[in-house]
């Protein structure tokens, strides 16, 4: 598997399957990859394809097996439903065609719960033709169709905002969102099952009031800048401090961004003082939004300082470990005006250190030593000994759910 992460930067992984374990393995700072149970009767890609000429199920009658998702270095159940027969034309001045509808549901991981498929298959040859994917966070439906090379190979002439799709809309606007003290939010998530557990609930942010009937709950997001007094939280493990595959300290490159945005301070300035240093010259010394990316490790980004709100999270992260501070990074979303001006919720990712006892949020791409009630988390990850995407699932979830957000108070 070859994923992009940022320019002229990708992740490739490679396994061998032996015995009950898929041995993973990957090239230059992957070649530790973690390896992933493998059970009986995998099948891959190809298998996948050809399992549909084997099928003989009536309608309603379904079928499962296990599938590997290298994207997340997972091994999934995934039960396939024939649901019927109808006559469709897939290509354009074509005649429509016998097709079997068949639809794919995967296991969740954990509380996330991974996009159904759609397979089209040409009811004589039992050949796959079409595959669409409900994707409601990338523009609502990913579509593959079997089709010529010059078709394929087209330029694309209406491409997608994906933006709007990433957005939760929001009621009504909020002058200096970042600036007020509280905004507490009403949430409802009619299609989730546990819509209480979407976003996390800690000492800037609590699930209040939740209505099991509608699936709705509020949300009070306080702000957050510098340390709390009198909140004392559990010390965080090793892994916060140590160097992985993301947040890669341990080299030149972020050492010495880490040295240059520390650089005179005190020798014995606390934590705090350096964290916000770095959440500074982070924001100072980046250049913002080069889309290209999609999640850069720190070195890389270290060394040309461009990115986006990932590439920020990242390497400010791992300027903190570099001094020695606890950090970890935060997804969720955040207070936005879209093209036209309107109030959304976006995706967003910062970072949080450990500090005077307790975890404490910054985001350079603000650089304001603390965040606002903006800012709503879903979750935090150390990515330790991770070399995929995974963290990112709980964001999946809460845009897939595609949750109506309505403002309710706002303290100044």
């Amino acid at each position: 598997m070859r994923q992009g992460l940022g320019k002229d930067q990708a992740l490739t992984l490679s396994g061998t399957v032996e015995g009950k374990t898929l041995k993973v393995r990957g090239t230059g700072m992957a070649a530790g990859a973690t390896d992933t149970p493998w059970p009986e009767g995998v099948v891959g890609i190809a298998g996948e394809v050809q399992q549909f000429r084997r099928l003989s199920l009536q309608p309603g009658q379904s079928h499962r097996y296990l599938s590997y998702l290298p994207a997340v270095n997972r091994v999934v159940t995934i039960t396939v439903t024939l649901e019927g027969e109808e006559s469709r034309a897939l290509w354009p001045n074509t005649p429509p065609r016998r097709l079997l509808r068949y639809v794919s549901k995967p296991e969740p991981l954990g509380k996330v719960r991974l996009p159904l498929s759609i397979t089209w298959v040409d009811a004589q040859t039992r050949e796959p033709l079409l595959v669409e994917t409900d994707f409601p966070a990338f523009g609502g439906r990913l579509t593959f169709l079997r089709t010529t090379r010059e078709a394929a190979t087209a330029p694309v002439t209406q491409p997608v905002e994906i933006f709007a799709f990433q957005s939760i809309p929001l009621n009504r606007a909020v002058p200096h969102p970042h600036g007020q003290a509280e905004i507490v939010y009403r949430v409802k998530v009619p299609r989730e099952e546990e819509p209480e557990t979407l976003f996390v609930s800690d000492s800037r942010q609590q699930v209040q009031n939740y209505d099991p009937v509608t699936k709705s709950f509020e949300l009070r997001v306080q702000a957050r800048r510098g340390p709390q007094e009198n909140l004392q939280e559990p010390p965080p493990g090793k892994e916060y401090l140590e160097s992985n595959f993301f947040l890669n300290w341990d080299n030149a490159d972020v050492k010495r961004r880490a040295a240059q945005a520390t650089a005179g301070l005190p020798a014995q300035a606390e934590a705090w003082t350096k964290a916000c240093a770095i959440e500074r010259w982070v924001h100072q010394n980046m250049k913002a939004f080069e889309l290209s990316q999609a999640l850069a490790t720190a070195d890389h980004v270290a060394k040309d300082l461009t990115g986006d709100c990932t590439e920020y999270a990242m390497l400010a992260a791992a300027m903190c470990r570099a001094v020695g501070i606890p950090s970890r990074t935060a997804m969720g979303v955040i207070y936005a005006t879209d093209k036209k001006g309107h109030p959304v919720l976006a995706y967003h990712m910062w970072f949080e250190v450990y500090v005077s006892g307790q975890w404490v949020p910054l985001d350079a791409t603000r650089g304001e030593g603390g965040i606002g009630p903006g800012h709503i988390k879903i979750t935090h990850d150390s990515w330790h000994e991770e070399k995929s995407f995974a963290p990112l699932l709980p964001v999946l979830r809460v845009l897939t759910a595609r949750p109506a957000v309505e403002i309710l108070r706002v303290r100044p």
